[in-house]
């Protein structure tokens, strides 16, 4: 049977355990900013059937057929916290590839209304490049392509 000093030293052994246990599983802290859409841009010629993005290991963001050479928003509505973790996954030929994944840095260029676009860049051989931006570039970029294609159209 263990004498009393040895079951002290065990349970404050549990205890320190448990203490940074807790600590690694903490309540992630809200940065009062929200991903609002996430686009992928697809760097190559190729046509990407599924295509998959969890943000901050909680909300998933999926788009299919992302065509080649192209940038395809999706809307969504997620709460940005501090360390966020971004994952991107993609359907090729029926098996799911990683294509790895990373933590979020703070947009170089702040939102007013703090609303953003996750902006996921699929590079061939390399890990997407993530970018925070204000969801108004966005919606410039989007609207500069429909407005370059009816150009196109007219001419």
């Amino acid at each position: 049977m263990a004498s009393l000093p040895q079951l002290a030293h065990s349970g404050i052994y549990l205890f320190f355990v448990f203490f940074l246990y807790s600590g690694c599983q903490s309540t992630p802290v809200p940065t009062g900013d929200t991903v609002v859409s996430v686009s992928w841009v697809n760097s190559s010629p190729h046509a990407i059937p599924y295509i998959q993005t969890t943000l901050c290991n909680s909300a998933t963001v999926s788009l299919e057929q992302l065509p080649g050479y192209s940038e395809v928003p999706v809307s969504t509505r997620q709460s940005l916290t501090q360390n966020c973790r971004v994952e991107t996954t993609l359907v090729q030929n029926g098996e799911t590839v990683s294509l790895g994944s990373g933590w979020l840095d703070s947009p170089t260029r702040k939102s007013k209304n703090r609303e953003y676009n996750l902006r996921v860049h699929l590079q061939t051989g390399a890990p997407p490049r993530l970018q925070l931006e204000p969801v108004q570039n966005l919606r410039a970029r989007m609207n500069a392509a429909v407005d370059h294609s009816n150009v196109d159209r007219r001419e």
